[in-house]
């Protein structure tokens, strides 16, 4: 063995800078010609380290691995959307990277994922790292809501992300519900409509556009709040009111903004009967004063905005006597019209009246009764004058 002869030690150039060789990288051989030195580093992998003979080309190289802090691993975790739809199909990956404090990577390390609250389905709760420090999961829910997910080192080192599970809008279905059966034609008294948009998992689906219309043909004769346009709430439902002034069954449809997903209902509107005016007509103006002779009385009732008013009773009268009005009253049909017969033994011009018991709006007509030519008879014949001269 050679003593006291001087070993210089040495790495790679392009590593140096991450390694630290004691007393500089020298040593003095021993008597057993041994030269000692303690090598310290910061990057992983496996290294050639050289001993070199002080004043000569003698040297010998050797390799040694140096592996990632396990102890003092950290993980980063990421996801490759932040945001999936919750059918229990979309998917997010959520993936973890270790490395040590000198930024090298860990394999062969356990990662913990779990996520808050835990109403998800993680394809695994734990995985080794690969060679590149890193692992993955996918997860994918049907709960709706903001979700932490965690992955979490045997160290206890953890990181966490934000997953938000949305409803699955874009093939979204509307249902249309018409809260009252009937509507008055007043322009004022209205209705709501209450659209309910969810997804196919029956999520309630927030922040969408519905356009609520009616048949342009009628369109005009309606009054939609906010123009027919609401947005949905949280709990998938948008509303407007409705109010109208045209009688009868009209279609109203909800439209999704978003994919022109819809939904129609019948909404009835009836005649205002508080507004009703009501026109009364006669079948002829002249009636024989028999009492077999008779004319039809019609009474046309509509409200203010021209609807014909259905089943409202119509009272028939005169002041006059001997007349007869059969019925007295009677209730108007889908048209709006009631009818009645009117004769009577009477002579000279008679009033009859139509009525409306509800509001006691009215209408009147004259009709003109005469004297019955086929039932004459003379009853005394008076000559004028009393005697004339013979031959005259």
């Amino acid at each position: 063995p050679l003593k006291d002869k001087e070993i210089t030690f040495s790495v790679p150039n392009d590593v140096a800078s991450r390694f630290s060789i004691s007393n500089s990288g020298k040593g003095m051989t021993d008597s057993n010609g041994t030269a000692i030195a303690s090598l310290t580093g910061t990057l992983a992998g496996t290294h050639m380290i050289t001993a070199r003979l002080a004043n000569s080309n003698v040297s010998d190289t050797q390799p040694m691995t140096f592996v990632a802090d396990k102890d003092r691993a950290v993980v980063v975790l990421q996801t490759s959307k932040a945001e999936i739809i919750g059918n229990g199909v979309d998917e997010t990956t959520l993936t973890a990277t270790v490395k040590d404090p000198f930024d090298n990577v860990v394999k062969n390390l356990s990662v913990v994922f779990r996520t808050s609250p835990a109403d998800t389905q993680l394809s695994l709760n734990a995985r080794n790292t690969n060679e590149n420090g890193i692992t993955e999961v996918t997860l994918k829910g049907t709960v709706l809501g903001v979700h932490t997910a965690e992955a979490i080192l045997l160290n206890g080192n953890r990181d966490t992300k934000i997953v938000n599970i949305a409803p699955d809008a874009s093939n979204a279905q509307v249902t249309l519900n018409i809260t009252a059966q009937q509507v008055v034609t007043n322009n004022s008294d209205s209705v709501q409509l209450t659209a309910t948009v969810k997804d196919p998992s029956n999520h309630p689906v927030a922040g969408i556009t519905v356009n609520f219309t009616m048949p342009q043909d009628v369109a005009a004769n309606f009054t939609l709040e906010n123009n027919g346009i609401a947005i949905t709430q949280a709990n998938g439902e948008a509303h407007v009111t409705l109010k109208g002034k045209k009688a009868g069954t009209h279609t109203v449809t909800a439209t999704l903004g978003n994919n022109n997903t819809s939904d129609s209902q019948p909404v009835t509107f009836v005649a205002d009967k508080a507004s009703a005016q009501v026109v009364l007509q006669i079948s002829k103006d002249e009636i024989t004063g028999n009492g077999v002779d008779s004319a039809t009385l019609t009474a046309t009732v509509k409200d203010q905005f021209d609807n014909e008013v259905n089943n409202l009773p119509v009272t028939f009268s005169s002041a006059s006597s001997g007349l007869t009005l059969t019925p007295g009253v009677s209730n108007t049909n889908e048209s709006g019209i009631a009818q009645a017969t009117l004769a009577g033994v009477a002579f000279g011009e008679k009033t009859v009246t139509a009525s409306l018991a509800n509001n006691g709006a009215s209408d009147n007509k004259t009709v003109h009764f005469i004297g019955d030519t086929a039932a004459a008879k003379i009853i005394e014949l008076t000559p004028v004058p009393d005697s004339i001269i013979a031959g005259t």
